[in-house]
């Protein structure tokens, strides 16, 4: 009778190792990743806000719904992106370093010459003077994800 242990001698020319392996289970298993709205795809959104985690979860928030986002975290750059950037709607913080949410509105509308762009203003103030032609507001602290997203859609243009 021999006691060595079946691992410790080489498997004999010829045979298959891996034939007393366990075999897996025969069923399929498939796990799937959810799948995001595409209803607005093709659709941009320009987020201009300074607070990073803000802006990180309304791009994450949009991107579900299917919506192409860029951000900028002030109005400088927002400004310098919108010279080329083709966007629907701007979602646009009021205070930010560099260059405020009131002057950049100014210059997409009279610089750029872009008027048609709606413009949602992004602010923690429940009352404020908002510029002339500001499509809408969301009071950020007074407001869910899920009713910017709102806003966003009903606010954005129909392509023809």
């Amino acid at each position: 009778m021999d006691d060595q242990d079946s691992t410790s001698n080489p498997p004999a020319q010829g045979s298959n190792p891996k034939a007393n392996a366990p075999t897996p289970p025969t069923g399929s298993v498939s796990v799937q990743a959810p799948v995001p709205n595409t209803s607005q795809t093709g659709k941009r959104v320009l987020i201009v806000e300074d607070e990073k985690d803000y802006r990180d979860v309304l791009t994450e928030r949009l991107e579900q719904e299917g919506f192409t986002v860029q951000q900028a975290e002030d109005g400088e750059k927002a400004l310098e992106l919108m010279k080329t950037a083709d966007v629907d709607l701007i979602l646009l913080d009021m205070l930010m370093p560099k260059m405020d949410g009131v002057t950049f509105f100014y210059h997409l509308r009279n610089t750029l010459n872009k008027p048609n762009i709606p413009v949602i203003i992004l602010t923690n103030f429940t009352e404020a003077a908002y510029p002339k032609g500001v499509t809408d507001f969301v009071v950020k602290s007074n407001t869910s994800l899920d009713d910017v997203v709102k806003k966003v859609k009903n606010n954005m243009p129909v392509k023809s």
